[in-house]
């Protein structure tokens, strides 16, 4: 064992981890790299982690070339499944317990090793808020058994234990880092703190037999001093948690944030229980909790966007999601299927006289019924979308309308039942706009689809998943093929 610090200051200063590492032998230290290496992708977070981050540069891609998802979505359809298959691979292999029992409370403590709470419980926070917007059965299912099986399965007892004894002696370390931050700490204390993680050290590098019993004698050593360290107050536990919620709520309240769309006024291009990322910052950063919007941002809202926005008109409480229509100073009118901007009419060509879909009132009942439009291809500036309109009283609406400053008008893509800019926003009538302050976001890809038909459908009243709607964007490149009739 190499020698200890000496109490001076500037031994204090070093980062602990380096500390650590500067202790052990030479021959000791790729042994120690590996471990940690092998703790790290033998995580469970790993694979989400790995797919969060492909998830991330495929919308930057395909915000940029939309086009480019035509070919890129089947490869992350593949990572998605990898992930997933991953996941449950490692559940299998190391079990829930090694992930989530192994956990000091300080005093909190739910025996020696502690319980399924405490530092892990930041990250099952963190895991809650990034599925805030989703309430259907089916995801709720899914949720709950692969954390039923993370928090019950016990996986293959050789590799579970030794992932479980690396773990602990991993969070143990980190407390320990902690309590060596003291400028309090007797040298004494601070020599046999230590000496004790240095035999921790080795004996997670090249002596993984003796791991559990060197851990043990480390945490009875903090117990001992554990007045003099002052480690686990409940201040302590309480800020974890509290810097996990902030930086949840600073992910979705300026980068990215999920969506759920719960009716079917923007058939074809969303259809009801299609899940979507949000870009929050393209329209500038909006101070959560109000309607105050930081001049800091990418671009004005274009034409042709698909917005979520709050809406003042009837019901501010709850998210929208439309199409941008009319833009500041534009003069919109509709004329049976077609839509004028400042006298130009879009560009419109009918690909499907009957095209046959599923939708659902879910205000009344959770039913799905089929219905029947006319399916086109729109292009606004340059930009295709597809929408359905029979001509059957959707232009019936004061117009035409001019655009005020600082707004847009908004229209769904299913035109016969949306209530959008030409009906008030379903307020008191009359055509109503969207304030920018009001817009959240630009829609970017659909990430999971809950909608009609798809795998398990048969279990949850026609509601299944919907893998072909899988990382989806909600911009179109223009030269998609008619869509299939819904299954």
């Amino acid at each position: 064992m190499a020698k200890k610090p000496d109490s001076s200051s500037g031994a204090r200063e070093k980062p602990f981890w380096q500390e650590l590492e500067n202790h052990l032998p030479a021959q000791a230290l790729p042994a120690w790299k590996n471990a940690h290496r092998m703790q790290m992708w033998t995580s469970l977070w790993t694979p989400l982690t790995v797919l969060a981050i492909a998830v991330g540069i495929y919308m930057i891609i395909v915000e940029s070339a939309t086009c480019s998802y035509l070919w890129l979505q089947m490869p992350m359809k593949l990572l998605g499944l990898a992930a997933v298959l991953s996941w449950f691979g490692l559940v299998l292999l190391f079990g829930g317990p090694a992930a989530w029992w192994n956990i000091r409370l300080g005093p909190l403590n739910f025996g020696q090793w502690g319980g399924p709470l405490g530092a892990r419980g930041v990250e099952l926070l963190l895991a809650a808020a990034v599925s805030w917007a989703d309430d259907y059965r089916l995801t709720g299912a899914l949720f709950g058994l692969g954390f039923g099986l993370v928090l019950e399965f016990r996986g293959f007892h050789p590799l579970r234990f030794a992932r479980r004894d690396r773990y602990a002696a991993e969070e143990l370390l980190n407390e320990l880092s902690a309590c060596l931050r003291g400028k309090n700490v007797p040298d004494k204390v601070r020599q046999d703190l230590w000496k004790a993680a240095d035999a921790v050290a080795l004996a997670f590098a090249t002596q993984p037999e003796k791991l559990a019993e060197t851990t043990k004698a480390l945490d009875e050593l903090l117990e001992k001093h554990q007045t003099v360290l002052k480690t686990g107050t409940t201040a302590e536990l309480a800020g974890g948690f509290g810097k996990a919620l902030l930086v949840a709520l600073l992910i979705r309240g300026v980068v990215l944030e999920p969506f759920k769309i719960p009716s079917g006024s923007m058939i074809p291009t969303l259809e009801i229980g299609d899940q979507i990322f949000v870009n929050k910052f393209i329209y500038g950063v909006q101070i959560p909790f109000t309607h105050y919007t930081l001049p800091l941002k990418v671009r004005e809202p274009k034409r042709g966007d698909v917005i979520v926005f709050k809406n003042e008109h009837s019901n501010p409480e709850v998210d929208y999601v439309k199409r941008v229509i009319g833009l500041p100073g534009d003069r919109v009118e509709q004329k049976g299927h077609l839509i004028f901007i400042n006298g130009q009419p879009f560009g419109r060509q009918v690909e499907v006289a009957d095209y046959r879909y599923m939708t659902r009132d879910v205000e009344r009942s959770k039913a799905w019924y089929p219905d029947v439009s006319v399916l086109s291809r729109e292009t606004i500036d340059g930009k295709v979308h597809r929408a359905l309109n029979n001509g059957e009283g959707s232009d019936h609406w004061p117009q035409p309308a001019v655009v005020p400053p600082g707004t847009v008008m908004v229209m769904g893509d299913n035109r016969e039942h949306s209530l959008d800019s030409r009906f008030g926003l379903g307020g008191r009538g009359g055509v109503a706009f969207v304030r920018y302050g009001s817009i959240k976001g630009k829609a970017m890809v659909i990430w999971l689809s809950l909608s009609h038909g798809g795998f398990l459908s048969s279990f949850f009243e026609g509601t299944g998943i919907r893998t072909d709607r899988f990382f989806k964007p909600v911009d179109m490149c223009g030269n998609e093929p008619p869509p299939p009739p819904e299954p």
